[in-house]
Formats: C-alpha cells, structure tokens, sequence
C-alpha cells in the first residue's frame, strides 16, 4: 500500500492511452492516436528539399537552423515560413515549410541568447551560439593580450625579442 497512487500525474499519460485502446475499432485507429499522443510535444517541419525535422514544440526558425546545420545556424538572417518572411521568433507549427535566409559570413547575435527575447528554444541551439561566442571572445582576448605585451615589451625596451623566446624563458609551453 505504500506505492504510488494511480492517480498520480505520471499515470494520467496510461489512462489515456488505455481509453483510447478501449474506444479504438481496430488496430491502425489505435495506433494512428498512440502516435499522436507519443509526439504532442514535437513539431515537424521540412526544409524546402523535404527532408523532416523533428523539433520540440515551441522551436523557432533559428532552432531549425541550427537542427539543419551549425553553420546554417551560425549563418542565419531570416526565414520564410511557407513562402512567407516570418520572425525569427515564431514557433514553428507542425507541416511548416521553413527556408533559412543566410549570410555568407558567420555571425550569430547575442541578442539570441537572452530568453525573455525568444529566439532560440532549444538547448543544443544556445548551445551552439555560446560556443561561437567563446571561440570569438578567445580570440578577442588572444589579439588584445598580444597588444598590450608588445606594448609592455617595447616599453621596457625588449619589443626586439620574439614572442617565442619570450614563452619559452618563462617555461610557457606555447605563445597563445
């Protein structure tokens, strides 16, 4: 007597697929709504050659994107949903037609990661776009680094000595 309750949400899911299977005529009936109940928190959308991706309800162009390809994702200015330029911010509904407009160069926005903004929606997309901000700020950071050393170097009269030499008198492994 001291296991779960039946009526317990996590039964509610059983419930209904045991009613369906009571009501159901015939197997495929049965089967067509145990599929419906299996993906209610998925959206399917396809690309404009007709390939399925398969998203979880709420995903918006710049998900799709990134489900694509990263570098799509990474890419992504726009889209047009079912021939129409839509908001990067749409929830994608199941059967849409989605096209991601693209620039040639790579370029996510960090506007794209606040949440309350609604860009993205799922975790792998924001994912993907802090690691291109990490690569980026590295590099950032890398150039910045170097500037100000040689800076440095050239005030105390060492700006001759190459970074290298430099690395290694210091027993550092590797310049940057």
């Amino acid at each position: 007597q001291g296991g779960p309750s039946t009526d317990a949400p996590q039964y509610a899911w059983l419930r209904s697929l045991i009613e369906i299977l009571d009501k159901a005529p015939n197997a495929e009936e049965f089967l067509e709504h145990t599929k419906l109940e299996l993906f209610h928190d998925q959206v399917f959308c396809f690309t404009p050659k007709g390939k399925l991706i398969a998203l979880p309800k709420g995903a918006t162009p710049i998900d799709f994107a990134y489900a694509v390809h990263t570098d799509v994702g990474h890419r992504c200015r726009g889209a047009r949903i079912n021939g129409a330029i839509a908001p990067l911010t749409r929830a994608l509904q199941n059967g849409d037609r989605v096209e991601i407009l693209t620039a040639k160069e790579p370029k996510p926005s960090r506007d794209w990661l606040i949440s309350q903004l609604g860009y993205l929606s799922t975790s792998r997309a924001r994912a993907k776009v802090r690691q291109w901000f990490k690569h980026e700020d590295y590099n950032q950071n890398l150039a910045t680094g170097r500037d100000l050393l040689e800076r440095e170097l050239n005030r105390l009269g060492l700006g001759d000595e190459p970074f290298e030499a430099l690395a290694a008198r210091f027993n550092y492994a590797k310049v940057g």
